[in-house]
């Protein structure tokens, strides 16, 4: 009798949706193969074997590029062309960072696409990697039609209140967020800084 008062006809079960499991990921965050990926680039890259690392970040930015995920397809594939001037490969960096601009061409934003790669052409420079950083200045002038690259700065300046509401962790690469170093774009936006995408709570 007790069996039947609790799977009665009478009661009306409530209907579920699918289960998300401990294991479950959000919408728009990577696979976790692709974030154990990810991680791997940065620590090859840390431990100085540029060549494998710029492999796996290009591999990555072309997966990012096809899924319509510019912003994060143009941050790695610069984190590539970074690797290959760290290891001296100029042409490599130049190459890589031709990809890097083509994948930007879609971009509504260029005011920060215009940003990041002034950045990476500072960089360039400071690699004595002259030749480079003017192929790519130029190519990104040429193709986004702008009539210079701005000059790299420190970012907008946020209250502390701006960097409590960041989230713990990027809600696509997975990746620790700290607050500290992260920098915040002019328009209050800021970046994750493993995979490049936008950081929100």
């Amino acid at each position: 009798m007790g069996s039947k008062a609790r799977g009665g006809k009478g009661r009306h079960q409530m209907k579920q949706g699918p289960a998300r499991g401990p294991g479950a990921r959000k919408a728009g965050s990577l696979p976790p193969k692709l974030q154990v990926r990810l991680a791997q680039a940065h620590k090859q890259r840390k431990d100085g074997d540029f060549t494998n690392a710029a492999k796996t970040f290009m591999q990555m930015a072309e997966k990012a590029n096809q899924a319509g995920k510019h912003g994060i397809a143009v941050h790695l594939a610069i984190q590539a062309a970074r690797c290959l001037s760290a290891s001296g490969d100029e042409p490599g960096a130049i190459a890589h960072g031709a990809i890097a601009v083509g994948y930007a061409t879609p971009m509504q934003q260029r005011k920060k696409v215009a940003s990041r790669f002034g950045k990476f052409v500072q960089r360039l420079r400071a690699k004595d990697h002259g030749t480079a950083a003017d192929t790519i200045e130029a190519d990104v002038r040429d193709r986004l039609g702008l009539s210079k690259l701005p000059e790299p700065g420190t970012g907008a300046v946020v209250n502390r209140a701006a960097r409590r509401g960041l989230p713990k962790n990027c809600g696509v690469c997975a990746v620790r967020v700290e607050p500290a170093k992260v920098v915040f774009d002019e328009d209050g936006s800021a970046d994750c800084r493993s995979c490049g995408a936008v950081l929100s709570s």
